[in-house]
């Protein structure tokens, strides 16, 4: 089962917050070990018709392709242009002047605009 340690870990709290943002109705994080390797999935439901899942070996990396899904190709509200999401705050982002990146900031534990 998830750890309690990962739910209180400030990146996965500000990836379910990112995701409540963009409309997260209901959200889930499901295993399934019937057989080698776990496989661990995110599932987010936003409105009565609209569902993802995204999978992975470890439940924050299948969380974060759930964000990845939620955010890439979107339209920031705020200055129009295409989203992504990383949580390489380390890194230079790629396209940065085409791309509104909203990347997870260790300092303030949240995902933040590029643009902000």
């Amino acid at each position: 089962m998830m750890s309690e340690r990962l739910a209180r870990d400030p990146k996965f709290i500000a990836a379910l917050d990112m995701l409540r943002r963009t409309g997260l109705r209901s959200f889930q994080i499901r295993y399934s070990d019937d057989e080698e390797p776990t496989v661990w999935m995110a599932v987010g439901v936003w409105g009565d018709d609209r569902w993802e899942c995204a999978a992975a070996g470890h439940p924050m990396q299948a969380l974060m392709r759930l964000l990845d899904q939620a955010i890439d190709g979107g339209t920031c509200t705020h200055c129009g242009r295409p989203t992504g999401v990383s949580d390489h705050w380390e890194s230079s982002m790629p396209l940065a002047d085409a791309v509104c990146w909203q990347v997870y900031d260790p300092s303030t534990k949240k995902f933040v605009r590029s643009c902000d």
